[in-house]
């Protein structure tokens, strides 16, 4: 099978836009969210039952922190694919479409 590089670069560089584009649009929410944030000052002590009864020693470890860099990549990989794959099946029909003409 022959790999279309321009098509592989061009799957590369969309997936990339896709992935900084959810980035952008995660911090620009944040900004507005910050920006507009109204505390409520008075109501923010009538119920304080939820606070902790006991206290607890120790460390917790988190570890899905590399589990999350790998669903991240393996998502990202899948992103490259599909474009990959859906250029190469138009690329293909468009040309068996002009073949038949």
């Amino acid at each position: 099978m022959k790999v279309n590089k321009r098509l592989l670069i061009e799957s590369i560089m969309i997936s990339i836009l896709i992935v900084l584009a959810f980035l952008g649009w995660g911090i620009v929410r944040g900004m507005y969210l910050t920006k507009n944030y109204v505390p409520d000052i008075v109501g923010s002590y009538e119920a304080i039952d939820y606070l902790q009864h006991e206290i607890s020693f120790g460390i917790v470890k988190d570890r899905s922190s590399w589990i999350t860099v790998l669903i991240s990549f393996s998502g990202f990989l899948f992103m490259i694919a599909a474009y990959y794959g859906s250029r190469v099946f138009l690329n293909q029909m468009i040309k068996k479409n002009r073949v038949n003409k």
